[in-house]
């Protein structure tokens, strides 16, 4: 049967049949106390919306009137007994009245029996075997009898303001709470088909505790996990949040705020909380909690300014748990609210703010300019905000110049938390009017303590900025001073630790600390560093002359080269060595002058020589052990029996002497006999070789 409206005549007792024998039948609304008004919750579209059910012997009309009750969002109730219901009676559409159909002949068998079966089992005063059959017959009978109600009420009537289309016979085609949450949301889809907000699908169901944890998520201390995927779940379906951002409040995609902008309008700037919540909740199908933070979030934004007046000994309390002293909420105030289940209740009325625009700029504005005053004439107000407008050109100057200074400082990545205050702020100082600012403010900081916040963050960043040059100093000085290990590495390395942006910016008081340990890091340097360099430069001084020495050596072995007759050139590719090994064994220009080492350089400004450097030792012993080798090699063709016996051929007093020194197996003489001249005529002689006993 489907369920419809009242008739005119309201309903008979002849229409509902008799039903005496309904209130013995308690195995189908066996959790119900008759008469006693029961807590009910329905899901719709996202939302999970309170009402009640009511297992009643006779109807009474005030379960007929309109829901005022805080929160509740429908009323089922469910009569065992027949009775005339005048019509008319009920006068919300969210209220739905069941009545039972007539009882079969089966039934009332039935109730006969389950009645006498109580009586036996009451008869019984000793627990025994009787008692206990007893009992299992009455639960038996029980659940056989709840069958049978639940057949006489799917046979009955369910009565409503307005039809919704639902069969009777569905409500009761199974179990209680499936019959009820089926009729409840009928009556919901019924009456909040215009919802203005869309909530499904969603990750899970918005309850009311839902609703304060987003209220703490956007407004609260952050830190809770819960509040926080709390907002993420539901603030951009609920319009307090963008997509692009769905932590962050917003208020432009906002439904709510355009009807309470036409409520309070009509209200000529006054609107009752009380009718507010009773209309918002029946038009627009919101659930209290949801009312809750839609009007908080309004004060908090709506332009022009609106206050919410609390009642008499209201007991709202703030975010640190102290009472809230004042008896107005506004735009500022309203944020600071500690969440509580009926918070409502402390609500007197919404109007529209009578106090001066600057008066609620001014609690960012002296953030950005701290000798600000607020004032009260209209001549004042105006001064303080040219004085406003002023301070955020420099504001935005100044950022400007510390991003440039913090990207090229080479100190590391700036910490993200840093970088978004820079962004805040660097919109807010954009800002070309009081109202602008006051606009911007609000988007990006919920208080003016966030806004705090954020300066605390920039001024941190300005008081980096004074030292920022020398900070830069001192980290190149260490990059350059390296040190391969011990005490001074350990003190370098911990010193280069501690130069980061990131410690740094966070905690600026610590620099004049540092700045002491590096001074005290360079003195010890310095010394270690002039002894390095003076033993550095003598050891290279000694190679240098060991290469001059080698010159001779390297000139004899190209000539001997250049005798082809010999057999291929040894060591050609020490000539091209020679040259680089005497440019980087040359002498500093400093010398061993330590005058010429104290500069404010870690390195010295000449040769630029670096704590870890090795003379070029082992490059230069290769070399010369080389050039020996060479010699050596040419020593023993000049020395071989074939070409001694060209240069014996000769007899001349000259070519003796020479043979002499290639025998004698010593390089000296033979660098200091070979010269151009001799070799000239060495290839002469071995190219075409001739008998000749001249004296020369």
């Amino acid at each position: 049967m489907t369920a419809k409206s009242l008739p005119p005549g309201g309903i008979t007792a002849k229409e509902t049949s008799s039903s005496s024998e309904i209130k013995e039948l308690a195995g189908f609304f066996t959790p119900f106390s008759v008469g006693v008004p029961q807590p009910w919750v329905a899901d719709y579209k996202g939302i999970r919306y309170p009402g009640e059910v009511i297992v009643a012997e006779a109807w009474q009309e005030e379960w007929g009137q309109k829901l005022i009750q805080p929160d509740r969002h429908f009323r089922i109730v469910v009569l065992t007994d027949q009775q005339e219901i005048p019509p008319d009676s009920i006068k919300d559409s969210r209220i739905a009245l069941c009545v039972p159909g007539k009882p079969s002949v089966q039934t009332e068998r039935m109730a006969q029996e389950y009645r006498a079966i109580k009586e036996r089992r009451g008869a019984y005063e000793v627990r025994d075997s009787k008692e206990e059959t007893a009992a299992v017959q009455e639960q038996e009978m029980t659940a056989r009898l709840g069958e049978e109600q639940r057949l006489t009420y799917a046979q009955g009537q369910v009565w409503s303001k307005a039809p919704m289309g639902l069969e009777g016979s569905q409500v009761f085609a199974s179990t209680v709470d499936e019959g009820f949450n089926l009729l409840a949301q009928a009556l919901l889809a019924h009456c909040y088909a215009q919802r203005p907000i869309t909530l499904h699908p969603l990750p899970q169901v918005l309850t009311h505790r839902e609703v304060g944890l987003v209220y703490e998520g956007l407004f609260g201390p952050k830190g809770d996990p819960a509040a926080e995927k709390a907002v993420g779940d539901f603030a951009v379906a609920l319009g307090l949040a963008h997509p692009s951002n769905p932590h962050r409040l917003s208020s432009k995609d906002c439904p709510l705020f355009p009807i309470l902008a036409a409520r309070l309008a009509e209200g000529q700037g006054h609107l009752s909380t009380g009718d507010l919540y009773l209309e918002l909740s029946e038009r627009y199908g919101l659930t209290w909690p949801l009312i809750t933070l839609y009007l908080l979030t309004y004060v908090h934004y709506a332009e022009p300014a609106v206050e919410l007046h609390l009642k008499p000994n209201h007991e709202v309390m703030l975010w640190d748990r102290e009472r809230f002293n004042e008896d107005t909420l506004t735009a500022l105030t309203c944020l600071r609210v500690w969440w509580t289940k009926g918070l409502e209740e402390n609500f007197d009325s919404l109007v529209l703010s009578k106090d001066p625009w600057w008066w609620r700029v001014y609690p960012y504005a002296q953030l950005i300019k701290k000798d600000l005053e607020q004032g009260n004439s209209p001549e004042e107000m105006s001064k303080g905000e040219e004085h406003l407008v002023a301070a955020l050109h420099q504001l935005d100057g100044a950022i400007t110049a510390l991003k440039g200074e913090l990207k090229s400082s080479g100190l590391g990545v700036v910490p993200e938390v840093m970088k978004e205050a820079l962004r805040r702020l660097a919109g807010l100082s954009k800002a070309a009017s009081g109202e602008d600012f006051y606009v911007a403010a609000r988007r990006e900081y919920n208080t003016p303590e966030a806004l705090a916040a954020d300066m605390g963050l920039y001024e941190g960043l300005a008081q980096w900025r004074a030292i920022a040059s020398e900070v830069v100093a001192v980290k190149a000085y260490l990059e350059e001073a390296t040190v391969a290990e011990g005490e001074m590495a350990m003190d370098r390395a911990s010193l280069l630790g501690q130069l980061t942006l990131t410690n740094l910016l966070s905690q600026p008081h610590l620099w004049p600390s540092v700045k002491a340990l590096f001074d005290w890091f360079k003195t010890r340097y310095r010394t270690a560093y002039q002894s390095h360099h003076r033993r550095y430069h003598q050891e290279l001084a000694k190679l240098h002359e060991d290469l001059e020495e080698a010159k001779p050596q390297l000139m004899a072995l190209a000539r001997l080269n250049s005798i082809v007759e010999l057999g291929p050139p040894l060591g050609e590719e020490l000539q091209g060595q020679y040259l680089p090994l005497l440019t980087i064994t040359a002498s500093c220009p400093a010398g061993n002058k330590e005058e010429s080492l104290a500069g404010e350089q870690p390195l010295c400004p000449h040769c630029r020589l670096s704590m870890g450097a090795e003379t070029p030792a082992k490059g230069v012993g290769y070399f010369l052990k080389q050039l020996a080798k060479a010699l050596r090699k040419q020593q023993h063709r000049l020395s071989s029996e074939t070409i001694r016996q060209i240069l014996a051929q000769r007899g001349e007093r000259r070519i003796d002497r020479f043979l002499k020194v290639v025998q004698a197996s010593d390089l000296s003489p033979l660098v200091n006999t070979l010269d151009d001249e001799l070799v000239t005529f060495l290839r002469q002689l071995l190219v075409a070789p001739k008998p000749d006993n001249d004296e020369g």
